[in-house]
């Protein structure tokens, strides 16, 4: 197998950070293609990958190219689409034959100096799924250095877990941390469940989840963080057999140098939103890669396919929305402005809330709902079987007086911290409308000039 700093030429963020990013070239020219792709016969086409879960391979959807060139270029994709259909057979068996991971990784290689980009990108995508699988089999054997090379960072913890998985990590401020998951022997039929991350100061963790090309491979998590802290990431899983299966790796990064590669399909995970500093530092002090514009509206990618398309969004309020990848940039045309004006946003329950004011306010309202909700069900089930007009209007004026009481109640107990907590929520919002009015606009345009290629 060849050396995988050279191996994976044809994605732009492999081997650079998210921002400041300079596009590769063959020949002098960009190794991804321009505007005007076309099939290896010279006709227009869109190239691109199987359905999930297939081995196959890539379409045929390169640039303009001379007869010679488009018959090497089928051979390519001949050879490609081969090797990948045997290394998604084998790894059925947990092996990654390495003569057809190099087959495969010259095939990202030649697409790309042929021009065909989606080519390229489907192959490089896969060759990188099965470099990462070669380096979780080194270790096996306790060898670190292959991932810890092919991930450009350092691993802190490694090792196969049971039925429940449970990894602490000590977390530095302005670092990041991907928790790397492969199965050993798998089926297809595994089941991660339940993940969560937990860490001594709430608000120091950003979290995200990173979906993969492969079936066969879990989703990976992660996590940036703003200040120093302890944190434990937790999943259930089920898998056949009594032996351990889950295999993990914690590998970390500065937050200034984490390979965009890794970062590729991340997805924010939200905090409560009513947790000012931690929403506040999602804007202000991002995930790599996570900021993304609409036109010149910021906006935090919390959902991104393997396949492209779609994706899902928040708004500095955090109100969700969707919007094709290719409506959405890397950087804004001119100064960035939120284009939403403040709403107070749903609040997290007090499991989930992590600021000490956002909790307090959780646990005021939580109280309220224990003492009426018993109350409004009985009055509800008293209306509900109520067999004269008589008996309605007695229900439902019961019901009425709930209701005037229990609202009551929460003004009286709860309006005080709520008000609170509602402008703390706004001030945050103030400050991160104020900063991207004075330029500190987020740069995400390496990755998204790699998922617009998908």
């Amino acid at each position: 197998m060849t050396s995988k700093i050279s191996i994976s030429l044809t994605v732009l963020a492999l081997v650079a950070p998210l921002t400041g990013c300079s596009l590769l070239k063959v020949n002098g020219k960009p190794l991804f293609g321009g505007k005007n792709a076309a099939s290896a016969d010279g006709s227009k086409g869109s190239g691109g990958a199987p359905a999930a879960g297939e081995g196959g391979g890539a379409g045929e959807g390169g640039g303009q190219t001379s007869v010679a060139d488009t018959n090497a270029l089928k051979q390519v994709i001949d050879e490609g689409n081969a090797a990948n259909e045997t290394l998604f057979e084998a790894f059925k068996n947990d092996e990654v034959p390495a003569d057809a991971l190099a087959s495969l990784e010259t095939a990202a290689q030649r697409s790309a100096e042929l021009g065909d980009a989606k080519s390229a990108a489907f192959y490089d995508l896969r060759a990188h799924t099965y470099q990462f699988i070669t380096a979780m089999h080194a270790l096996d054997g306790g060898d670190e250095g292959p991932l810890a090379e092919l991930m450009q960072g350092k691993v802190e913890k490694k090792g196969v877990s049971g039925k429940n998985l449970e990894v602490s990590v000590k977390l530095k401020a302005d670092h990041c941390y991907k928790v790397a998951l492969k199965w050993k022997a798998p089926t297809g039929a595994e089941d991660l469940r339940d993940y969560d991350w937990k860490a001594s100061k709430p608000q120091a963790i950003q979290r995200f989840r990173l979906s993969v090309v492969h079936p066969y491979l879990p989703w990976s998590f992660g996590m940036c963080a703003t200040e120093d802290t302890q944190a434990t990431f937790s999943a259930e899983f089920n898998a056949s057999g009594s032996k351990p299966r889950l295999q993990y790796a914690v590998v970390s990064w500065p937050r200034d140098e984490v390979p965009g590669r890794e970062m590729l399909f991340a997805s924010v995970v939200p905090p409560d939103k009513c947790s000012a500093k931690a929403w506040k530092s999602l804007w202000l002090d991002p995930i790599p890669g996570s900021i993304v514009y609409s036109k010149n509206e910021p906006l935090l990618l919390s959902g991104v396919s393997t396949k492209g398309g779609s994706t899902t969004l928040l708004n500095a309020t955090g109100t969700q929305g969707a919007r094709p990848i290719s409506n959405l940039k890397g950087s804004p045309d001119g100064s960035a402005q939120v284009g939403v004006n403040f709403s107070m946003p749903r609040c997290s329950d007090s499991e989930l809330a992590a600021s000490s004011l956002s909790k307090k306010a959780a646990k005021c309202h939580e109280a309220i709902d224990r003492k009426y909700d018993r109350k409004f069900d009985d009055a509800e089930a008293v209306r509900d079987n109520a067999v004269t007009i008589g008996a309605l209007r007695a229900a439902e004026s019961k019901l009425n007086r709930l209701r005037e009481a229990e609202g009551n109640e929460r003004r009286s107990k709860c309006g005080g911290v709520d008000g609170k907590l509602e402008a703390d929520v706004e001030k945050a919002f103030n400050e991160i409308v104020d900063a991207f009015a004075d330029g500190a606009n987020p740069k995400s345009d390496a990755r998204m000039q790699e998922l617009h290629r998908l």
